[in-house]
């Protein structure tokens, strides 16, 4: 089951903000210890915009991609389970004869 709770300018910034993180820190533009913390802290916001998962979110409750609508609370809804109303007269008139 995939949980996204992350928007698409969410995802678009945490990916760019990474990419930027991970080239300081490999292409050493910024070395010694922070070069070192960026090498391996851009991977957090660049595996967090890729996945659209973002734990801290989960933890308080937090979204960035709208409301979670009453359909996807419940689960995917059968189309076919329900009959349309104009065939009830004729499932009415089955049963009548069935018994």
């Amino acid at each position: 089951m995939s949980y996204v709770n992350e928007g698409v300018w969410d995802r678009i910034i945490r990916v760019a903000i990474g990419a930027a993180l991970l080239y300081l820190g490999w292409s050493g533009t910024i070395d010694g210890s922070w070069g070192t913390f960026l090498k391996y802290f851009g991977f957090f916001p660049l595996a967090t915009g890729l996945s659209g998962f973002c734990v801290l979110y989960y933890l308080f409750g937090f979204r960035t991609n709208g409301p979670i609508r009453e359909r996807a609370k419940t689960g995917p809804k059968d189309d076919f389970a329900e009959e349309p109303a104009d065939h009830t007269a004729n499932r009415a008139a089955a049963e009548r004869i069935e018994v």
